[in-house]
Formats: C-alpha cells, structure tokens, sequence
C-alpha cells in the first residue's frame, strides 16, 4: 500500500519527529505542504492507496494552512486518510482537535480511517515563561 503523508510542522519540529519516524519505519512518501519548494498544484494523488494528514495543534484545531489545503481543489475526494497531530497538551483523550478536518474530508467523501495525537514540547505565548511544557516529547 503506497502512502503519502501530507505535513506541516512549526516552533520545535514536533510533527516532523513523528512523521519522520513513520517514513523511516514504513518508507512512506512526506510532502511538507509549508515548504516553498514543493509544487502543491501537481502532487500525484492518483499514485497513492492511502494519504496522511499530519499537523501541530493551534487555538484547539490543526493548522490553518493543513486545513486550507485539504479543503481546496487540489486534494483529491473518494480517499481514505489518516490524521496525526502533536501538541504541548497531554489530555491527547480529546479528539475534537480533529473535528473540522474530518468534516471538511466527510464533504469530500473522503474515508477517515483514524486519528492518532501524541504529546509535543510547546514554548508558546507564556508557556515560554515556565520552560514549555511537555519536554522531550515527542518520544
């Protein structure tokens, strides 16, 4: 089964981590969607069984620009998706980071297979003041 993981990854890294440690277990294929250099306007989603959608968490929900992505014309409908997301919160029991996301991929008759979130080292605002929380994590 061919897979490719969609990703974007902020501050410390942390969905990089995981979805690192994915491509070296399982050899999937990664496609940071924030760097500049990748053309988002003709990635192959026809080549692939089985796509990944892999963010931080901000303001409770993935970031804006995964979000923005799946939701425009150039990701493809009828596919099946997982969801991965790191964040500095470690009541990870909380699935509704993933609410909007999983709506939108619904409209798209896309087939949401799972979703898997795992704790991130986070600095921001005045997390910054304490040493962040979360350290050493993902792990």
């Amino acid at each position: 089964m061919k897979t490719l993981i969609i990703y974007e990854s902020k501050h410390h890294g942390n969905t990089f981590k995981l979805v690192d440690a994915i491509e070296e277990e399982w050899g999937c294929d990664l496609c940071n969607i924030a760097d500049k250099n990748v053309d988002k306007e003709h990635i192959n989603f026809e080549e692939y069984d089985l796509i990944g959608i892999a963010s931080g968490v901000a303001f409770g929900r993935l970031y804006r620009n995964i979000e923005r992505f799946v939701a425009s014309e150039k990701f493809p409908s009828n596919k099946s998706v997982f969801l991965l997301y790191t964040c500095g919160n470690r009541n990870l029991r909380s699935t509704h980071y993933c609410d909007h996301i999983k709506e939108v991929l619904k409209n798209k008759n896309c087939k949401v297979e799972g979703s898997y979130g795992c704790a991130g080292y986070d600095t921001f605002g005045p997390l910054k003041l304490i040493g962040g929380i979360s350290k050493g994590h993902p792990n």
